[in-house]
């Protein structure tokens, strides 16, 4: 590995089930990255298989990439629920700060849904500005108040207006994590708020973190909600800027409950996940349709999904009309 002043850290959280785009998110990343700058990558690790963590080794066979697996305890996590369509998994990189070396004084995380499309040393050089995480407003809920928002906004006293972002691509200032202990904020919250998370973390994120997250440029998280402009005067993009995000996206994140690798999947970078797959130990591999295809699968799951909506929006203490689910 080269000198630490060209080494970037990446964190990235999977189970087994996500092994397989983890290898597409880290490619793409490798594959993207300026010389001389190197990778040193953190997996937190949520159950990854043996056959399919050999499988990654063999996709990121390269010296300007270092894999180094961590396997949180979930005894951290057992007061903390979780539901739909995601596993405890998603609450590791709330604990990064405490899980990565002492020495890791930052960090980017990707969600290991993303395809990487720029170089990543042009975000590693964004200025922390002095603030705990960067990230990107979320396009489908640009303000805690949005519908996807927080449904317990007022509770917590936030301005309707605050911006509220997406937690899949952030850099995060670990030694300011740690300093302020913030992991065990947003654990307590997790815990205290339970009638109130909708979005797992993020949720957490963006109630501890309300006004003290700096914005980066939408291009480095587009997700597919930037097709679909947010209600009334929320939408924090100009037409011009939301042509740019989904003309030029830096990263692609699969952020839905439908992902590339389902067979139903229609989303418009779908190929550009298989353009990268195809690079890897899982090269061919294409999905065959399931159950988890058929129209009966799709209704049965958007009915969950609106009553779990209106469940959750019910002990916040939200209107209904508010609960409308992603």
């Amino acid at each position: 590995m080269s000198a630490d002043a060209d080494r970037i850290s990446v964190t990235c959280a999977a189970d087994d089930a996500f092994a397989m785009p983890l290898a597409v998110a880290l490619r793409s990343a490798l594959d993207t990255l300026s010389e001389p700058h190197v990778i040193e990558a953190y997996v937190l690790d949520g159950g990854i298989s043996a056959a399919n963590r050999q499988r990654l080794e063999r996709s990121l066979d390269s010296p300007r990439i270092e894999l180094r697996f961590i396997a949180p305890s979930l005894q951290t996590l057992a007061g903390i629920g979780h539901r739909g369509r995601v596993s405890h998994t998603t609450y590791f990189r709330i604990l990064a700060p405490e899980l990565l070396p002492a020495s890791v004084s930052r960090v980017i995380h990707l969600d290991a849904d993303v395809r990487v499309m720029a170089d990543l040393a042009r975000l590693w050089a964004e200025p922390q500005r002095g603030l705990p995480v960067l990230a990107v407003r979320d396009a489908g809920a640009p303000t805690v108040s949005s519908p996807r928002g927080l449904l317990n906004y007022r509770e917590l006293g936030l301005a309707p207006r605050l911006a509220y972002f997406n937690a899949g691509v952030m850099t995060l200032d670990l030694a300011l994590w740690r300093e302020e202990q913030l992991a065990g904020q947003l654990l307590r919250y997790l815990e205290r708020h339970a009638h109130a998370v909708r979005w797992w973390d993020q949720d957490a994120l963006n109630a501890v973190l309300a006004g003290r997250w700096g914005e980066l440029d939408p291009r480095w998280n587009q997700i597919p909600q930037c097709w679909e402009p947010a209600a009334g005067d929320t939408d924090p993009f100009t037409t011009a800027l939301r042509e740019l995000v989904i003309r030029d996206p830096w990263i692609v994140h699969y952020s839905t409950g439908s992902k590339p690798w389902h067979w139903s999947c229609t989303h418009p970078a779908r190929e550009r996940f298989f353009e990268v797959l195809d690079r890897t130990a899982w090269a061919g591999w294409r999905p065959r349709r399931s159950f988890r295809d058929s129209l009966v699968w799709r209704k049965w799951r958007g009915l969950r999904r609106r009553l779990q909506g209106l469940r959750v929006a019910r002990s916040a203490g939200r209107p209904p009309a508010e609960a409308s689910s992603a």
